[in-house]
């Protein structure tokens, strides 16, 4: 059974195309894969991307599926997906993607859910998202499993109410996935000013003393980076993470967390 859901597997082979000429406009990533080629410095580590499937996140998808990581991708808004991008990577099948131009809202997070969700039934140490919607569900569907009635409140738009059908859904499937998914999570990555803002009045309601380190509905401590993503692949000029050529203190101790 393919690992993907994407409009068109026959545009891989433009693609894949595209993507060469992508690496060669981005020459931080490449000397990544060549400065820890074999060294597998992410071996282990499960990473979800809820960010735009372009081109040149697929770059950054094929960096860290070099450096050892396990990933699985879906796009941040039904219009954000380069559909050829997508299809070279499922293609590859060096990463699970589930995005396509033009999705329904259905599909937009029904994509994300399967892309949060690994064979085994759990999901990802790190989370590298943007506009915080892989981290909603999640927060969503813990609250679900402990007690909230938000799911059969009255909804503000047509997606929140998406979003509420997809957890009933899933808690009347799979009760305490929710719980498994927070309590795997060692780390989060946000690419947005909105998502930021999301989780910082989420850590104020719960009365976290730091709303700047922790995801609240974890068991651990949660190390969340809120002012670069884990790899910073705009600044495609030099080779960095956390944006000044080393591991910074909050992305070192992701990294010593992953199982």
């Amino acid at each position: 059974m393919t690992d993907y859901k994407v409009k068109d597997i026959n545009e891989a082979e433009f693609g894949r195309k595209e993507i060469s000429l992508a690496e060669t406009e981005m020459p931080g990533l490449m000397a990544l894969r060549k400065e820890y080629k074999g060294k597998k410095p992410l071996k282990g580590a499960r990473i979800l991307g809820c960010l735009h499937m372009t081109l040149q996140t697929a770059v950054l998808i094929e960096t860290l599926i070099a450096l050892g990581a396990s990933i699985r991708w879906s796009s941040c808004n039904i219009y954000s997906t380069q559909d050829h991008a997508a299809a070279a990577i499922a293609e590859s099948g060096s990463a699970a993607v589930f995005a396509w131009e033009g999705e329904s809202l259905e599909e937009y997070w029904d994509c994300t859910f399967s892309a949060l969700t690994w064979p085994d039934g759990e999901g990802p140490d790190i989370i590298v998202d943007d506009g915080g919607d892989a981290t909603l569900l999640i927060h969503k569907g813990v609250e679900l499993e402990n007690g909230s009635d938000w799911v059969n409140t009255p909804s503000d738009s047509e997606e929140e109410q998406v979003i509420k059908n997809l957890l009933k859904k899933i808690h009347k499937e799979n009760p305490g996935h929710w719980n498994k998914v927070a309590d795997r999570i060692v780390g989060v990555s946000e690419e947005t000013t909105t998502g930021v803002h999301r989780l910082v009045e989420r850590a104020k309601k719960s009365g976290r003393a730091d709303d700047t380190e922790e995801v609240i509905v974890n068991r651990q401590n949660v190390y969340l980076e809120l002012t670069a993503p884990l790899i910073d692949f705009y600044q495609s000029n030099i080779i960095h993470i956390d944006g000044d050529g080393s591991i910074d203190e909050v992305t070192e101790r992701i990294l010593n967390h992953i199982p």
